[in-house]
């Protein structure tokens, strides 16, 4: 195996497989996978539940295939001045990175060993619309909760809905994040089954996405699979579902309220100084055409501020986690956002005026 390729280029693509890796397991998983043939050069990385794939065109001098640990050509080829690389085999069992006169080696594995994702070639995709994808999992992953949660799921949930809506949720303890989006908007159909995405998965979706204009989804018992033009992305699924959901949040609230947007963000931010890990408390209170915002305590200091906004009916008082809200909040991109909440339920709902596929649920702390 022997190729010429731009390091530019070469750096961007490893920079998204090295993501891929597992460096705590099998030895194997901490390499990617390097085929030169055709005029092109494959590149693969996987850690058993999750696989990507990219291919481009290059200077192929001689047809092979080798694998490299990840991380450490990646910091290899970042370093190298030079525009233009040289990548070939040596003895079978090296990897060499070459440019001017430096020249580095690096360990190699048996390629025909290296683990590869369940083959995609002869399976039926859709279409799909990549800015509502990416905007729907945008919108609800960073409520995917990092660890087992006792409440929700364990990464992000796909349903399909009604006939013909994708609903996409990411739940945990004490709060909830939900998108939905009509079938023809998102450019797929029915899907053949609900789906619970692994948090890393969503992830690694996130960032096909983001280096995609045009992809194509596939969902069958073996994973959820993306493809373009120039990657292939394999996500193994998880057998966890729930559908409780709809019992959290009432279709219609007593009590909401427009807040402008961009000065409850930056309100958010000069009161998350006056909180830490052990106190992360946001007091919100609406009274007489005000929202007034508290965080702090006496140790750590306290912050308080008001902001204008139109409501003059009964006064509410209630304290979430200040991260939590600035999670629900971060994602709206538009001049005003509403907050609603009944006496039925509890909790309070953070709604995208822009967007009206968007919910964000958080419960209520008991402050001590």
């Amino acid at each position: 195996m022997k190729v010429r390729i731009e390091k530019n280029r070469l750096a961007r693509y490893l920079s998204l497989l090295q993501t891929v890796t597992e460096r705590k397991t099998l030895p194997y998983l901490s390499h990617i996978l390097l085929k030169a043939i055709d005029g092109k050069i494959y590149m693969a990385a996987t850690d058993l539940d999750i696989a990507l794939e990219v291919q481009d065109d290059v200077e192929v001098i001689d047809e092979g295939a080798m694998t490299a640990p990840a991380r450490r050509l990646l910091d290899v080829v970042k370093e190298f001045p030079e525009e233009e690389i040289e990548i070939k085999a040596k003895n079978g069992s090296f990897l060499c990175v070459t440019t001017g006169n430096a020249n580095f080696e690096l360990p190699s594995f048996d390629p025909e060993d290296f683990p590869l994702p369940p083959p995609s070639d002869d399976l039926e995709f859709q279409t799909c619309n990549r800015d509502v994808f990416r905007n729907a999992l945008r919108k609800t992953s960073y409520a995917v909760p990092s660890v087992e949660s006792p409440l929700g799921g364990p990464g992000l949930y796909w349903s399909f809905e009604g006939g013909n809506i994708h609903r996409f949720v990411g739940c945990e303890l004490n709060r909830l994040a939900s998108y939905m989006i009509v079938a023809d908007e998102l450019g797929m159909s029915q899907l053949p089954f609900n789906v619970m995405i692994p948090q890393k998965g969503v992830k690694e979706l996130l960032k096909f996405t983001d280096e995609n204009e045009y992809i194509e989804l596939c969902l069958t018992e073996l994973g959820l699979y993306a493809r373009s033009n120039k990657m292939r992305l394999w996500v193994k699924l998880l057998e966890d579902y729930f559908g409780f959901y709809d019992d959290l949040v009432l279709p219609k609230r007593s009590y909401g309220v427009n807040i402008p947007s961009q000065d409850f963000k930056r309100a958010l931010k000069r009161m998350a100084i006056f909180t830490d890990q052990t106190w992360k408390y946001l007091k919100m209170h609406f009274e007489d055409n005000s929202l007034f915002l508290e965080a702090g305590n006496p140790e750590i200091g306290m912050g308080r501020e008001k902001i204008n906004v139109e409501y003059d009916l009964k006064p509410y008082i209630a304290s979430f986690d200040l991260r939590y809200v600035m999670d629900a909040v971060g994602v709206i991109q538009g001049e005003w956002l509403r907050f609603e909440w009944d006496e039925e339920a509890p909790g309070g709902i953070f709604l995208d005026l822009e967007d009206e596929a968007y919910l964000a649920l958080i419960m209520p702390l008991v402050v001590p």
